[in-house]
């Protein structure tokens, strides 16, 4: 696990050096964290250039973890641990940086595209294996069961799908794609699943409907679409459409389970706080 792409974005002066423009000057406002940021941004008078820089910034950081990660493959090569294996890179959430008002910054808040979207990569060696292209969505949950079938294990982890026919072309009925915000923490109620009253989603296809009861915006359903490589969502008008997701996220509501309190062991706060999520 790496967190090193997650704020401050302070990679190594050679990595900077890559993506940032030394003759940029930035702003104490700038560099003064993301809430700050965030505001700013909302005020519409954020400068096009301190959005650039820091973007720029994050694109260095995770230049670095890149690195990091061929550090890895290459002493797992020289150990000789890549001759038969399964390889699978994949991430938790992605960045905002602007895209959309409300939370113009990081992730956790929202679950438009840009937050939600992630790359999943699966490599393997030392067995016949086509490399393809899957370009509809899947959800993470479908992981665990997709492993398990490439290793020819049972598939019995959880509900998610096993993903295999799509690497060789193969039918493979949809399953709609449910998503859910986790901040901020403070609206929680110990009456009910703890993020129920947060921004939350469901993608079908190429279509992803969002309602927040947080901000009460009303729900919305958008058509989503990439362009060399980049994702974007925009609205659409599709009243049937939309009340067949906003059915589905309803089923999938009523059926959340009972608040949680976050109670954890010694070991797992203590590694939580290596990682950087816990102070």
């Amino acid at each position: 696990h790496y967190y090193d792409a997650h704020s401050p974005y302070t990679a190594p002066s050679e990595y900077q050096a890559r993506f940032v423009n030394p003759d940029h000057q930035i702003t104490q406002e700038a560099a003064s964290g993301h809430e700050v940021l965030a505001d700013w941004i909302r005020s519409g008078t954020f400068p096009a250039e301190q959005m650039q820089w820091l973007i720029a910034t994050y694109h260095a950081e995770v230049a670095w973890v890149d690195h990091q990660i061929e550090r890895l493959f290459e002493s797992l090569e020289a150990d000789g641990l890549l001759e038969n294996s399964l390889v699978v890179i994949t991430a938790d959430h992605g960045e905002m940086f602007g895209e959309q008002a409300d939370h113009p910054l990081g992730h956790g808040f929202e679950v438009d595209v840009w937050a939600t979207r992630v790359p999943f990569i699966i490599a393997r060696t030392g067995a016949n294996f086509e490399a393809s292209v899957v370009t509809r969505p899947v959800k993470q949950s479908d992981i665990p069961n997709t492993i398990m079938s490439m290793l020819s294990l049972p598939v019995t982890l959880g509900t998610g799908q096993d993903l295999t026919p799509l690497m060789t072309s193969e039918a493979l009925e949809g399953a709609p794609i449910f998503l859910e915000a986790t901040k901020p923490a403070l609206i929680e109620r110990s009456s009910e699943w703890n993020n129920l009253q947060k921004e939350r989603g469901v993608v079908l296809g190429s279509r992803l409907y969002i309602e927040s009861p947080l901000t009460g915006d009303a729900p919305t359903l958008y058509e989503l679409s990439e362009d060399g490589g980049v994702m974007s969502q925009s609205a659409v008008d599709d009243a049937a459409q939309l009340e067949n997701l906003e059915q589905m996220l309803e089923d999938w509501r009523e059926a959340a389970p009972e608040f949680r309190s976050e109670h954890f062991s010694i070991e797992t706060e203590s590694a939580l706080r290596a990682l950087g999520y816990l102070e």
